[in-house]
């Protein structure tokens, strides 16, 4: 099982950034606005991370300013130092902020997890090649980079618009299956 989570001063959706997170970035802090100090567990874990390969929590960049750029979260993952904590690329979250895919370089080999989906420049969630991402660029880097990780594919709200109508749900998902394919045919 792999978690994906943000480790940026945030606790949910809706939450505001921690105290310390909003002061380091406008202070202008650069070294904690970039990497916030990790949050003391409230709590025991309830399990640990099985022998099994593929368990781990992976550090999704988000559009807020603690963790949304691949070195911050490289320098998340690097001081949590566990060989089950990893990087995870949301496509939709980069293009918020006007990321180029190469941004995504900068994990190197902690990237563990793609979180795939396309915008017109909002989270919106779109299959890829309906809104204005660079398809293109993104599989060349994920070639440069070898990658052989996770993928998701994140295209929920197009399946909500066809929620009651099974014929659109198929013809739907039968073109994420054709564009994920066509995404992760890497040599």
């Amino acid at each position: 099982m792999l978690v994906s989570c943000c480790a940026c001063g945030k606790k949910g959706n809706d939450a505001e950034p921690t105290a310390a997170a909003t002061a380091a970035a406008t202070a202008g802090n650069q070294e904690e606005a970039t990497t916030p100090p990790l949050a003391e567990p409230t709590e025991e874990p309830t399990a640990a991370p099985s022998d099994d390969e593929g368990d781990g929590v992976a550090i999704e960049n988000l559009p807020w300013k603690n963790c949304h750029t691949a070195k911050n979260i490289r320098a998340i993952v690097d001081r949590l130092d566990s060989p089950f904590a990893g990087g995870c690329w949301d496509t939709g979250h980069a293009h918020c902020n006007r990321f180029p895919p190469s941004e995504m370089k900068d994990l190197g080999d902690k990237l563990v997890t793609l979180h795939i989906q396309d915008s017109v420049g909002m989270d919106d969630h779109l299959i890829p090649y309906y809104g204005h991402y660079d398809w293109e660029s993104f599989i060349h880097t994920l070639r440069e980079m070898n990658y052989k990780g996770e993928f998701v594919l994140e295209a929920h709200h197009q399946m909500l618009e066809v929620a009651d109508d099974p014929e659109k749900q198929n013809k739907l998902l039968a073109e994420m299956l054709e564009v994920s394919n066509r995404i992760m045919q890497l040599p």
